[in-house]
């Protein structure tokens, strides 16, 4: 359990000034407890076009679909000019396994795209409740194997790929990467993990504390999470939906990045420690002062940049940009 669950940190300063922003714009995202989950999604989408306007688009942004286990997966592909094909991050969005989407995921991905000097696919997963586990795990499996396979088509090098995501799109990273290395399939080169849910855990010192709604997600809200993505057994889900839960070793670099204020700090502290013993490299950032859901706002929140720079500098090391 990191210190930082016990000793709170102070709130960044610049975290509430982006709030009362958003709230005096009417940017509000819905509690999908309460509200219908289209209002919940409209909502998110709104937000997505807001921080989008304060992002460079790349010089190539297009729409694409790719075959997965149900029909056809909706992408959105970013390309950098590059002299030659560069790497790619596949990049599944959050949203609590049931709203979000590539669009409203713009800004963070032209970023990253910038940062890196890479290409990035998000993918459009299909969403819950619609879609139950585990739809979208198997999209996210899709989506990596066929940009190993067909990548290069895209202009991209389908040779050094990773795979990333924040929140729950964390956990179907994570989740298909440990899939892909079962089936012996050497897609990826590196994990880009921001804030992810990898347990069902919460109970835990940092979901007791920071859990409660002060700071964002709350544990009831992370209970309509996996009731609505998997029902009411948990358990029977196994390690595909709680990857914590599962064996490690052989898995590429991970790299972590999440706030001192996520409910969700005693999993990435205890994903850390089984990497260590699966002898996994791997390291975990965390920023002060900053919340779940913190990483889009980095056109507003300085500490959301250093970790935006972070990752573009992560990446650039383990997919071989820098030499």
């Amino acid at each position: 359990m990191t210190d930082s669950a016990t000793t709170v940190d102070p709130v960044d300063p610049e975290l509430t000034a982006a709030g009362i922003l958003l709230c005096d714009r009417g940017l509000v995202p819905l509690d999908p407890r309460t509200a219908p989950i289209a209002d919940v999604r409209a909502a998110q989408e709104r937000i997505g076009r807001f921080l989008a306007d304060r992002s460079t688009p790349v010089a190539t942004e297009r729409d694409l679909s790719i075959p997965g286990p149900n029909g056809d997966i909706a992408c959105r592909l970013y390309v950098p000019e590059a002299a030659m094909p560069p790497p790619l991050l596949i990049y599944f969005h959050g949203g609590g396994f049931a709203y979000g989407s590539a669009p409203a995921w713009d800004g963070l991905m032209r970023d990253l795209s910038h940062g890196a000097g890479i290409a990035v696919l998000n993918v459009d997963y299909r969403l819950a409740p619609e879609h139950r586990f585990p739809a979208g795990l198997s999209d996210a499996v899709a989506a990596i194997d066929h940009a190993r396979e067909f990548g290069g088509a895209w202009r991209i090098d389908s040779t050094r790929l990773a795979a990333g995501g924040d929140s729950a799109g964390a956990n179907l990273a994570l989740a298909a990467a440990m899939t892909l290395r079962d089936a012996k399939v050497p897609a990826l080169k590196s994990l880009l993990l921001f804030y992810g849910v990898f347990s069902g855990n919460m109970t835990s010192a940092s979901w007791q504390t920071l859990g409660t709604g002060t700071y964002g997600l709350s544990q009831a809200q992370m209970a309509w999470v996996w009731a609505t993505y998997i029902g009411e057994r948990l358990d029977r889900a196994g390690w595909r939906a709680t990857p914590l839960s599962g064996e490690l070793s052989g898995l590429p670099p991970v790299r972590q990045l999440i706030g001192s204020l996520d409910p969700l700090l005693d999993d990435a502290e205890a994903l850390k420690v089984k990497l260590d013993a699966a002898r996994v490299p791997n390291d975990l950032d965390i920023y002060r002062g900053v919340n779940h859901g913190f990483v889009r706002f980095n056109a507003m929140i300085a500490q959301a940049q250093r970790a935006v720079d972070r990752a573009a500098e992560v990446l650039r090391r383990d997919l071989g940009m820098d030499g």
